[in-house]
């Protein structure tokens, strides 16, 4: 008669849930199964200040599977937290951050900032932008706005994370060697 076995797992940090530690390597770790409830606890009812503590005691070991999994690369805690500069240095492209020109958070994704002006904006705010019926909307007239769209012909690049890593000092030996040429290669925005 067949039985029903029980999946033992161990923890890779000892105090630490699978659960919490699948949301702080950003899915490198698997979420366990079944385990909806807790996952929704962690992202809605766990506090800011309790995922700093369980993150201090994990970060060591995040990172060492993070950079055996994905060389050349960071999780998004430690951009925010432990990154030496905000952003990666912009090579090239058209388009500017959304919060260089507009009431926007200064909010970053892995170094590069997380929302472009868009076209449209270009248009509102330059008292250009028409509804369906071709009548004007809003009442921006001046003409004076100095945001530019993204161009998708020249969008913004910026370098790699790896190139970053890379000028900050901060690629382990081991790591470099496992990097290939691609990795270093500029990543271009797409919007």
């Amino acid at each position: 008669m067949p039985t029903k076995r029980q999946r033992i797992t161990r923890a890779i940090v000892p105090g630490v849930s699978e659960v919490a530690l699948h949301f702080l390597s950003d899915g490198l770790f698997p979420l366990p199964a079944n385990s909806e409830n807790d996952a929704m606890r962690w992202q809605y009812f766990t506090t800011t200040e309790e995922k700093g503590k369980i993150l201090s005691q994990c970060r060591d070991a995040i990172i060492v599977a993070w950079i055996e999994a994905r060389p050349g690369t960071r999780p998004s805690w430690w951009w925010l937290s432990e990154a030496p500069e905000k952003v990666r240095r912009r090579l090239g492209g058209i388009g500017d951050a959304a919060h260089e020109h507009l009431a926007y958070v200064e909010d970053y994704a892995h170094g590069i900032p997380a929302q472009f002006i868009d076209p449209w904006s270009v248009e509102y705010y330059n008292g250009r932008a028409r509804d369906i019926n071709g009548k004007k909307v809003g009442d921006h007239s001046k003409g004076d706005f100095a945001g530019r769209a993204v161009d998708p012909k020249d969008p913004p690049i910026y370098e790699s994370e790896a190139t970053y890593l890379k000028r900050c000092g901060l690629l382990l030996p081991e790591e470099k060697r496992r990097l290939r040429k691609k990795d270093f290669e500029p990543e271009v925005i797409s919007v």
